[in-house]
Parts: structure tokens; C-alpha cells; sequence
């Protein structure tokens, strides 16, 4: 079921971080970034990954710091997130 207004979920802090052993980049690909969800974290991605699949919109919503832009970033290119829209 889709609802209109979804409970507001809370990453509480970082969800992934570079992959270990490989310096967090895949070398054979372009160095292109190799990210993991560390085991002490995965039952707040799968409840952030359960609540976006039933909402029609994700709202990021972030500190007035980098660290939390960068959470949001993240969280964006989880396997669930919807693709983005334009606000305005």
C-alpha cells in the first residue's frame, strides 16, 4: 500500500563506507567507489529501504552540515530510492 505521508525515518549517522580491502575503489573500473553497508548498520538501511518503497516521495532532509549532505548522498543511491524529481 502507498500512503501519502510515510513515518520519518532517521539514518543516525553514517549507512555505508568504503568497501575494505580495496581502498574503496575498484581499480579494474575506473576507480570507481566501492561501498558497503557496515553489519552494525543494516537494520537501518533495510527500515529506511521498507519505508521509501511505500511512500510516493522521499524527502532527504539534511543537518546545515556537510556530513549530513553527505548521509543524504548516500542514501540516494540506496537499491531503493526512487529516482529524484524536481522541487520547484
Amino acid at each position: 500500500m502507498t500512503t501519502r505521508f510515510s513515518p520519518r525515518t532517521a539514518t543516525c549517522g553514517t549507512c555505508r563506507e568504503p568497501g575494505q580491502g580495496k581502498f574503496g575503489v575498484d581499480v579494474d573500473h575506473d576507480f570507481a567507489p566501492d561501498y558497503v553497508v557496515p553489519d552494525d548498520r543494516r537494520k537501518q538501511v533495510a527500515d529506511i529501504e521498507k519505508a521509501a518503497r511505500s511512500a510516493l516521495d522521499v524527502w532527504l532532509a539534511t543537518d546545515l552540515d556537510r556530513e549530513g549532505e553527505a548521509i543524504a548522498w548516500h542514501v540516494r543511491r540506496l537499491p531503493t530510492s526512487p529516482p529524484p524529481r524536481p522541487i520547484a
